[in-house]
């Protein structure tokens, strides 16, 4: 399991590097469906496990015919994007 988390992890930074020319990743956590902190890197605190969960359960509510639909959040400085993948519920913390 933690091979791969790891991977995940790494495949979002390479990502991020490829479509923006360097990556501006901070953090990233994975949380169960129940809203258990998986795996925590960067910046990322394990009590938002509970939210990305949740947020990943209404979305699905807003788009019942939609798979796994990806939300972002922005604020002043930081966005955050969260996409349910397979099990595990993902959030990538990047700098504007």
């Amino acid at each position: 399991m933690e091979a791969s988390i790891q991977a995940v992890v790494r495949q979002t930074v390479e990502v991020d590097a490829e479509l923006c020319g360097g990556s501006h990743v901070k953090g990233v956590l994975l949380a169960d469906n129940r809203g258990l902190s998986v795996a925590v890197q960067g910046e990322c605190k394990p009590r938002l496990a509970g939210k990305v969960a949740a947020i990943t359960a209404l979305a699905g509510q807003i788009e019942p015919d939609e798979d796994n639909p990806v939300i972002l959040i922005e604020s002043g400085v930081r966005k955050y994007l969260i996409k349910k993948e397979e099990k595990v519920n993902v959030l990538i913390v990047k700098d504007l």
